[in-house]
């Protein structure tokens, strides 16, 4: 999807890392601006997946679901920029299953449509 396709965009420039890092470890809770910047970014992105997985109103509880694996994509990110010890295929299956594990049991994934059929 074009989702995974995004992580993997995202993990290609070197500078991204440094760049990544100062925002996600300093500008986020300093600055009103960026912070908001960044959580309109987070909130498009839950929007998008909603779109990916059909559902046009989000529960309480997939929506925190979501807001928390975006926070794990977040932390995964400095994580594998700092050690660079996962290629970035390796890297996208950790967080499609943690995705997957986050929503297991909410009855979102059983309606998702089918990749391929231009969807988020």
């Amino acid at each position: 999807t074009r989702i995974l396709y995004g992580f993997h965009r995202f993990l290609e420039p070197p500078e991204q890392a440094a760049l990544f890092r100062a925002l996600m470890r300093g500008g986020v809770g300093n600055d009103p601006e960026v912070f908001a910047i960044v959580e309109g970014a987070r909130r498009q992105l839950v929007a998008r997946l909603a779109r990916r997985f059909g559902v046009a109103e989000l529960a309480p509880g997939v929506r925190t679901r979501l807001h928390a694996w975006i926070g794990a994509c977040e932390a995964a990110a400095i994580d594998l920029y700092e050690h660079r010890d996962l290629d970035a295929d390796a890297f996208v299956a950790l967080l499609v299953d943690a995705l997957v594990g986050l929503l297991a049991g909410t009855g979102v994934l059983e309606a998702v449509p089918p990749a391929g059929d231009g969807a988020a």
